[in-house]
């Protein structure tokens, strides 16, 4: 029987970022790595932790600019900076963004970017819009990815908020136990290690510290699994709309699935509720909320991986929010926020929510005329404490009606 409460991403699915994943259309042009100017270098560099995203200071052009540092995409630069540097355009050309939409953007020669103490020079980067949607929200400039990071060794301390570069492995002290092999992705040297998902599974996955989640299944291995293995015993629930956010825009409506897992392994660790949903691109990935569990450390040099967790206590347990049994994801439309997808058997779906209701107040906030970014900060204090959400919904007729819900 499946149970009528389920886990829905409310900030991770109006949150996943607006930028490249490893498919890119020109696959047979790889982004050329970085050179550092630094003949042996380490250096530890501060990072703000906002949504799940790792924003970073870096020194480009005499100024010094925000960056998130996203191991999932390749360097890319906003309009608005391209038009202050008029960095050299390379050549024009097509990318997928997360959802497999395809559109055409510049590659660009970025002469030198500066993090912390270390030199990074003769970049290649990409032309992105950085500044519509959610990122608006987080003014930035940029983002580094892992293409620039091909010659480093990237380790990230969420404890203490700081990020270490170096090539010099020895000189952070890691042990060999907790190293598994780490392959990079030919095309813009994305990170990806294998994983169990459960028992009788293992899968390769990206490590991307773009994504706002923990563990997603891209729809290549759910079907994999679902013929092959007893996926279906961990399936929870399905739904079918839309919440993902890609360079593009917003995905096409899609069938989404719910899954629950007990022992996900990495390395020589074992993690326990386990939520996630799958997605449209074929690639599964670890997000950045695994940050929050211990040290993790991205050896491009020596092609390894070290987690290593915070606690010593096995399984590693998964803090659940208080806000994932609504039984809906949300969108964000033309300054709206919307059903993005409801779950099968939940409490939404059993009171008639429908995808693509336009909400128009939770309790006593009003939602209408607020700009995405404050709703997506108005959504962080709703969801802090209430048991007990009253929502005004309103169709695409304007026909408005009231539906409790409860934690």
């Amino acid at each position: 029987m499946i149970s009528k409460f389920f886990l829905i991403f409310i900030f991770l699915t109006i949150l996943h970022l607006l930028v490249l994943k490893s498919n890119t259309y020109a696959q047979k042009t790889p982004l050329s790595q970085s050179k550092s100017v630094n003949a042996a270098f380490l250096d530890t560099i501060p990072f703000e932790f906002k949504k799940n995203k790792i924003i970073i200071s870096v020194f480009l052009n005499g100024k010094q600019r925000k960056f998130i540092l996203d191991t999932g995409a390749p360097v890319l630069i906003t309009k608005e900076l391209q038009e202050e540097c008029q960095f050299k355009i390379i050549k024009k050309e097509l990318i997928s963004d997360i959802n497999g939409r395809l559109d055409s953007t510049y590659r660009l020669q970025v002469p030198h970017i500066q993090i912390g103490k270390v030199d990074f020079k003769e970049i290649t980067g990409s032309l992105a819009d950085l500044n519509a949607g959610l990122l608006a929200c987080f003014q930035i400039e940029g983002i580094i990815g892992s293409n620039l990071l091909k010659n480093s060794i990237l380790h990230i301390d969420y404890q203490k908020k700081q990020i270490i570069l170096t090539n010099q492995i020895k000189k952070l002290k890691l042990s060999s136990e907790n190293a598994i092999p780490l392959l990079l992705e030919e095309n813009q040297g994305t990170p990806i290690i294998d994983i169990k998902p459960f028992p009788q599974a293992k899968e390769q996955i990206l490590i991307d510290t773009g994504d706002d989640g923990f563990y997603s299944m891209g729809l290549r291995s759910f079907y994999f699994f679902m013929e092959n293995t007893n996926l279906h015993q961990y399936l929870v629930s399905q739904a079918k709309g839309a919440d993902t956010y890609g360079l593009h825009g917003l995905e096409q409506d899609t069938t989404k699935h719910i899954l629950h897992f007990d022992s996900l392994k990495i390395g020589k660790n074992y993690f326990s509720g386990v939520r996630t949903t799958t997605y449209t691109n074929p690639n599964s990935r670890i997000g950045a909320e695994l940050l929050r569990y211990g040290t993790v450390t991205i050896d491009y040099l020596n092609r390894q991986f070290y987690f290593v967790p915070f606690s010593n206590l096995q399984p590693i347990v998964l803090q659940s929010s208080r806000d994932t049994k609504l039984g809906f994801s949300l969108k964000g439309e033309d300054n709206l926020l919307k059903i993005g997808a409801v779950w099968e058997g939940s409490q939404a779906w059993q009171k008639g929510i429908k995808s693509n209701e336009i909400i128009e107040k939770i309790n006593d906030y009003e939602l209408l005329g607020k700009n995405i970014c404050e709703l997506l900060f108005l959504l962080e204090q709703i969801f802090e404490k209430e048991s007990t959400y009253i929502f005004i919904l309103s169709d695409e007729q304007g026909n408005k009606r009231t539906v409790t819900l409860q934690i």
